[in-house]
């Protein structure tokens, strides 16, 4: 018998809060829970009718207990009524125990699927806002949003599944012991409203104290991450003492705040037990005063007694509920403040301009004719950074690309076209095909093309070739090394439009010489903006643009540039750092780069 086909189709699996593709956009922290919720109420509402079943089972054993003290102390229904008691008790507790399984599977199940909704939401969210989210937020603050935030949140579940059918428990429990003494029901509901006014301040406390840990908290994750991966420089310069002394005292301020955190949350788990306690000495005063007098039975009694031992339980569930709802509040606040960093979106365009149009910034100045190699020098890193980003669509502005304004291109359209590459660009673990091709887009001979044109033959011999190994962050690359890699990947990616920083500030005079050349035969045809103050490429570029507090100050050709532009002439000078030449009295050509390539280089 030939054997089954597998069914090629994906099999979906039915798990509480699965992707159903909903994004909450940017909510205060209130709704964004909420929302939350909302789309997990089906799981959370099974979960909170299990809750409220459990605990309603366990609330009627004081009452079947009472009422069997009564009947074998007064003899009715004789000794097949008691034993029915029993039997009733037995069966109680048989259904007490799946009950138990299934809340407590259902609370583990609902915690998780909020937090990996939580996981995919900020996902999404910073992969669709790439470059804004680094600008605004530490990298600890994403990772915290995505671990300790989404875990938060995920507990936070049991406000439903044993606060809300505690709720529900109480107020049947208190309306028995209203039937056996208005005065019993009373105290029941004096406790629930003295826990109330006493919790009330301490939780706004808590959350303050709470949210002032997490960016704490935040802060110290990007100093460990900094640290880490920097770690090798550090140990270099011999700076690992110091760095370590820092961690050290952010680490004892970090615990400070916890300690003040956790003097609220004994508060709460504190009040719980004195309210709790104080009930059950007034519930039995006042039970067994009428019990002395009569006006209650023994079975009547007991059953109080239990009821007031019971009431334990909820009271304990809403101070519980408390501290979550603090936390939760705290974490939604951090990832709502997360979901707020977007673009604006309004009135996007659905498809791009022609790719051969010029592409224009009216606060600058600066127009990028299409199909050349146009080098930017700025007076100061601000201003290039600002440029980036109007230039990148990541902000809005008036640039503009064959007269539609960048920003307003839509994400899709506009990444098939357009590609800014920064130096903070992160290399990921995977092969050295994959760091260069992560899409797999890219055939072989692009790659190659792409690696050969950054000059990065070195780094295919040092992991072992294209199948080798590349660590997250390039840690087993040089600065060097991990700066042309980056280059090689925007290469091979192959836009029409290509914005670079500074892509050659790491490597020495020959190499910087050698990518220059190589960069612009690689992009001959295609538009491409280089922000440097490098000579060799300022040397090779089509057009050449001086931007001087933040306005286009002279443009032209880097030789003219280098004779008609004093400050022009003063900014490239400072990028040649001493040694970078062979003579002492080299002219000022030589020194920016006009010497010619060495053919061997090649």
């Amino acid at each position: 018998m030939a054997a089954a086909t597998p069914d090629p189709r994906p099999r979906r699996i039915i798990f509480p809060g699965s992707d159903d593709g909903a994004r909450p956009g940017s909510l205060p922290p209130i709704r964004l829970l909420l929302w939350l919720y909302a789309r997990q109420w089906r799981p959370l509402l099974l979960g909170a009718l299990a809750g409220t079943a459990w605990m309603g089972l366990l609330a009627l054993l004081p009452h079947v207990v009472g009422s069997g003290v009564d009947e074998a102390l007064t003899g009715e229904g004789g000794g097949a009524g008691l034993w029915g008691r029993v039997g009733l008790l037995a069966g109680v507790a048989l259904l007490i125990w799946p009950l138990t399984l299934l809340a407590t599977s259902l609370v583990t199940a609902n915690e998780l699927g909020l937090a990996f909704r939580v996981v995919r939401v900020v996902t999404d969210h910073v992969t669709r806002e790439g470059a804004l989210i680094p600008r605004s937020l530490d990298t600890g603050e994403v990772v915290a949003n995505m671990s300790t935030d989404a875990r938060v949140i995920g507990d936070s579940n049991e406000i439903f599944t044993r606060a809300a059918g505690g709720l529900i428990v109480f107020v049947s429990v208190t309306l028995l012991m209203f039937g056996l003494s208005p005065l019993l029901g009373g105290l029941a509901l004096a406790g629930l409203l003295c826990q109330f006014l006493l919790l009330g301040p301490l939780v706004a406390s808590l959350q303050k104290r709470i949210h002032t840990y997490r960016i704490q908290e935040g802060t110290l994750r990007t100093a460990a991450a900094d640290i880490v991966s920097g770690l090798r420089l550090m140990k270099a310069i011999g700076g690992e003492d110091a760095f370590a002394d820092r961690y050290r005292v952010r680490s004892r301020h970090l615990r400070t705040l916890g300690f003040r955190t956790a003097h609220p949350l004994s508060l709460v788990s504190g009040l719980e037990t004195l309210v709790t306690g104080l009930l059950l000495v007034a519930v039995v005063g006042v039970a067994g005063d009428a019990a002395v007098r009569g006006d209650l039975t023994v079975g009547g009694f007991t059953a109080a007694f239990g009821y007031a031992v019971f009431l334990r339980l909820p009271l304990s569930d809403f101070a519980l509920a408390a501290g979550k709802i603090a936390h939760a509040h705290a974490a939604a606040r951090r990832v709502s403040a997360l979901l707020s960093i977007r673009a604006d979106r309004t009135g996007r365009v659905s498809t791009a301009p022609d790719v051969h149009a010029e592409i224009h910034d009216p606060d600058t100045g600066l127009t990028v004719s299409a199909g050349t190699l146009t080098a930017v020098v700025c007076d100061d890193s601000a201003s290039g950074a600002a440029l980036v980003g109007r230039l990148g669509g990541d902000v809005v502005s008036p640039a503009v690309w064959g007269g539609v304004e960048l920003h307003r291109i839509s994400g899709p359209d506009l990444r098939a076209r357009l590609l800014s590459a920064e130096p903070e660009d992160e290399l990921f673990e995977g092969t050295l095909s994959e760091a260069v091709n992560p899409r797999g887009t890219s055939d072989a001979y692009e790659v190659d093309a792409a690696l050969w044109s950054a000059c990065a033959g070195d780094v295919v011999e040092s992991v072992g070739g294209l199948q080798g190994w590349v660590e997250g962050r390039g840690d087993n690359l040089s600065g060097g090394q991990r700066q042309r890699l980056r280059l090689a990947r925007a290469l091979a990616h192959d836009p029409p439009v290509l914005i670079l920083t500074d892509p050659t500030s790491a490597l020495d005079a020959t190499t910087e010489h050698l990518v220059a050349q190589r960069l612009s035969d690689h992009r001959r045809g295609r538009t491409t903006i280089v922000l440097t103050l490098a000579p060799p490429l300022l040397d090779r570029a089509d057009h050449v643009v001086l931007l001087e507090e933040g306005r286009v100050r002279a443009s032209g050709t880097h030789r003219a540039l280098l004779a008609e532009e004093p400050g022009y002439r003063a900014l490239v000078d400072r990028s040649s750092p001493p040694g970078r030449t062979t003579a002492t009295n080299t002219s000022t050509q030589e020194r920016s780069g006009l010497v010619e390539d060495d053919p061997a280089r090649g």
